[in-house]
């Protein structure tokens, strides 16, 4: 089974961190670009400050972890935090990528899945968050949000999953 991880390039400055990803990319897992900083505020970021930082840490991976500019395919915003404005999408677009992964999935709660959208391309937008504009030829591949007991739900996230619920590896 193959993985994606995204990588914040910030954290590759430690060599034990460096040498892991390097031995994911080895073994044929991708690496995506999940920018060099984890800022929580790069949602009013304009399209040109987006650009600079996601062309910035695929050079940084090209330069050390030795994969090729062409076969880094796939982002994913720090916090989920994109512009409404369409910049991040602009710029993902703008410098090369063919995918983005930071809008969720199911944000009406029909409770069998059926409002779960799988990957699609953001030509029309995003049929789950109206809001979202137009990106020709850039795919989306959505968050699932998972549902929680008491029917609530959840990003659909490791962190969420093993520290809001307080899982195990195990679990």
């Amino acid at each position: 089974k193959r993985q994606v991880f995204y990588l914040t390039t910030m954290y590759g400055e430690d060599q034990a961190v460096l040498e892991a990803w390097k031995t994911a990319y080895r073994d044929g897992h991708e690496i995506g670009n999940h920018t060099v900083n984890h800022y929580e505020a790069m949602a009013g970021w304009t399209q040109e400050q987006w650009e600079a930082e996601i062309d910035s840490a695929n050079r940084w991976m090209v330069e050390k972890i030795g994969i090729p500019k062409n076969e880094i395919w796939g982002f994913r915003t720090p916090f989920l935090a994109f512009s409404y404005m369409g910049y991040t999408h602009y710029a993902i677009k703008a410098v090369g990528l063919i995918y983005d992964c930071s809008l969720n999935a199911g944000s009406e709660i029909i409770g069998d899945g059926s409002d779960f959208y799988w990957p699609y391309t953001m030509d029309n937008g995003s049929p789950d968050e109206h809001y979202i504009k137009e990106v020709p030829g850039l795919w989306q591949v959505p968050v699932h949000y998972v549902m929680v007991a008491g029917g609530g739900r959840m990003t659909g996230f490791d962190y969420n999953l093993w520290v809001d619920l307080q899982q195990s590896k195990s679990s």
